[in-house]
């Protein structure tokens, strides 16, 4: 089991009430080995805002250990750090760590607290956040803006991105991952289960936090 699948299972208290645990600030293993290295030299890359490089230790540990979740999520924040017109190379890792770890909403994790520079951290969640409102049916930035915004704690803004996710009609991998993040946002209790992912005002299409000023544009690869 690894460390972030272990967070995912909260403990309990006597009366079976989650018992509330630190934030997640570091995706490093305590576990010596090289995977260990290369996820500690991509995490001290990343915090000092070398995100390319970052991505390369990432995706070195990923090489030596494909499905552990901690090496694939670093890969899509370094992806996310690195993207501009498009969304969808995070997304894709995104959904890789979904797809492994279904409990990720769970896992009290803290983004913020993995930038050494909160202005850099600010800044791209604003690019992501501009970026949905001028292509509001881009099912993939929803889908990673929704993940911000749920770890930032803004509950109703997370579930307003990943209900406008799913109205814009996304491919079966972002699909599977929208569905997956949604059951796990309900298995914390801060959504009630009865809630669907969908609504007529989101497939009006209106954009999270704000109503969309422009129509859909192109979207560009990653620079």
């Amino acid at each position: 089991m690894s460390y972030m699948e272990a967070m995912s299972q909260a403990p309990q208290d006597d009366q079976g009430a989650a018992e509330e645990q630190k934030p997640v600030t570091s995706l490093v293993p305590d576990e010596a080995g090289m995977f260990r290295d290369y996820m500690r030299k991509g995490e001290d890359l990343f915090r000092e805002g070398h995100y390319h490089k970052a991505m390369e230790e990432f995706r070195m540990a990923s090489v030596l250990s494909p499905n552990v979740p901690e090496s694939l999520l670093s890969q899509f924040h370094a992806r996310f750090a690195t993207s501009r017109r498009s969304y969808a190379s995070a997304a894709h890792f995104l959904s890789r760590t979904l797809k492994v770890l279904p409990e990720l909403p769970l896992v009290p994790l803290a983004p913020k607290e993995f930038y050494d520079d909160p202005a850099a951290y600010a800044g791209q969640v604003a690019s992501l956040q501009k970026h949905c409102t001028k292509v509001p049916a881009d099912s993939e930035a929803l889908l990673v803006l929704a993940y911000f915004r749920w770890f930032e704690g803004q509950t109703d803004k997370a579930t307003e991105a990943l209900t406008q996710a799913k109205a814009a009609g996304p491919g079966k991998t972002s699909r599977e991952a929208i569905e997956t993040f949604w059951d796990g946002i309900v298995a914390s209790g801060k959504v009630p289960s009865d809630v669907e992912p969908a609504d007529e005002k989101e497939k009006s299409g209106e954009s999270p936090d704000q109503p969309a000023e422009s129509p859909q544009a192109p979207v560009e690869a990653d620079d």
